[in-house]
């Protein structure tokens, strides 16, 4: 019972808290027709955040969620490829990305947090170095 009970926890720490994001490390999953997947990361004022989820056999929406639980954007493009979220956000703190399956729809996804980096002031073409 013991160890039913500690696989739960488990699952409820990735699950409804969600997994934590890393830049440049893509993550996979699959959906089915009532889940949803929710990952984190940290992020700061001014920062330029981008990342994207992979629709590889499932066309999903892809919504993010401030710190407060308030919709910072949702996006539901073409059925595959590419389903991209960035924004620059407004408060620092813990930004959370919920991906769920567009209709029902199941099948494999993966998502990638490409940057989450403070906003250039001047351009790099701009630099000298």
């Amino acid at each position: 019972m013991r160890r039913y009970f500690i696989l739960a926890l488990l699952f409820l720490s990735t699950s409804a808290f969600g997994q934590q994001l890393k830049i440049g490390k893509a993550q996979a999953g699959t959906l089915t027709h009532d889940s949803k997947e929710v990952y984190t990361f940290e992020a700061s004022v001014d920062f330029f955040v981008y990342g994207y989820v992979d629709q590889q056999t499932v066309d999903v929406v892809v919504r993010v969620l401030d710190p407060s639980g308030k919709e910072v954007l949702k996006n539901d493009g073409p059925d595959r490829g590419p389903e991209p979220f960035q924004f620059t956000p407004k408060v620092t703190g813990k930004y959370t990305v919920e991906v769920s399956s567009f209709e029902g729809a199941e099948g494999a996804y993966s998502i990638l947090l490409v940057s989450a980096e403070p906003k250039q002031k001047t351009p790099k073409s701009w630099l000298i170095s």
